[in-house]
């Protein structure tokens, strides 16, 4: 299995068409990477610049299991490219607290260290400023 680095840009198949994501940071406390997700859809035929769709803004970052995709072959690797400094990679997530089908809560998660604080409301601070643990 090829060894993953920080700025690996790899290719997934959605059903409109090929994303392209940047694997940015391994948190120590959990199993999963985390990436960026970089803007737009492409087709089969399109021709891509990775060094300028590297640099662009991302749409979001999650928490991916991209050492087992990568194992699992569902992901293609593309090439590796330079993370811009102005990159923030967050250290908290939220997600949702469900119990039998039910929203208690959310859970807003410390990626470093895996503590969580539950809170019944987001406010507007941390609806910008937390990303969710996994795509919705």
């Amino acid at each position: 299995m090829k060894k993953i680095k920080c700025g690996d840009v790899f290719e997934i198949g959605t059903k409109n068409g090929k994303a392209f994501f940047e694997y940015a940071k391994e948190p120590p406390a959990t199993e999963c990477e985390v990436i960026r997700i970089l803007p737009g859809i492409y087709k089969e035929s399109e021709i891509i610049d990775f060094n300028t769709l590297t640099e662009e803004k991302e749409l979001f970052f999650i928490q991916f299991p991209l050492k087992y995709a990568v194992k699992q072959k569902s992901v293609k690797f593309i090439g590796n490219y330079r993370i811009p400094e102005a990159v923030s990679i967050p250290k908290y997530y939220r997600d949702k607290h469900i119990v039998k089908g039910e929203f208690l809560s959310w859970h807003i998660i410390d990626s470093d260290t895996l503590q969580i604080r539950s809170v019944k409301e987001l406010s507007d601070e941390e609806k910008k400023t937390i990303s969710s643990k996994y795509m919705e």
